[in-house]
């Protein structure tokens, strides 16, 4: 399924792929204990200390990808550092909550947006 806003030919899983990985690794300060149970259930990670357990799930993400054949970036897709900030005004557009930032594990900024783009170029 393609977003009717969607600028380049990207299906939606894909797109994910793209963003994952970066996502996890830019909010993995923001609730850690949240990440470090995911990174334990789900990849096995045994580190105790929930600031670093949270910070090798990005990590063990993109190991799971590469041995799936989807580790994938937004260069992949021609996607240029310049359309970005444009991309991010789509996201805000689509999910915020009028007058607010989008909701996640925090409220997210446009700008957060920008930077998760530019980890997953």
């Amino acid at each position: 399924m393609k977003c009717r806003c969607q600028r380049f030919d990207v299906r939606h899983a894909r797109g994910m792929a793209m963003v994952v990985p970066p996502y996890l690794e830019y909010f993995a300060d923001v609730r850690p204990e949240r990440w470090a149970q995911l990174a334990r259930r789900c990849f096995g990670v045994t580190e105790q200390n929930d600031q670093l357990a949270a910070k090798l799930l990005s990590v063990k993400v993109k190991e799971w990808f590469e041995r799936t054949g989807m580790l994938i970036t937004l260069s992949d897709d021609q996607i240029p550092e310049d359309k970005y900030e444009q991309m991010a005004d789509d996201v805000v557009r689509m999910f915020a909550i009028p007058g607010t930032n989008t909701i996640g594990v925090r409220p997210i900024t446009k700008e957060d947006i920008v930077e998760v783009y530019k980890l997953a170029k």
